[in-house]
């Protein structure tokens, strides 16, 4: 189980697992379809939407160092 130093951060988790969820079952999905439907704002699923891409860049990155 991880360890979360505040709130604020395990709540973040939570939201940002929704946003993967939500981007996987509507591909063509707008970040305001998905702040509408999960009740955040715009603003804080775009944060997630990049931290989400950061975590894409480095598997990229990892495999074509691999290879």
């Amino acid at each position: 189980m991880k360890r979360y130093r505040n709130p604020g951060e395990a709540i973040g988790d939570l939201n940002r697992a929704k946003v993967r969820g939500w981007f996987r079952t509507h591909l063509c999905g707008t970040q305001r379809e998905c702040a509408d439907e999960l009740g955040l704002s715009v603003c804080a699923v775009g944060r997630h939407v990049r931290w989400i891409r950061s975590e894409w860049r480095e598997v990229v990155q990892k495999d074509q160092v691999d290879e």
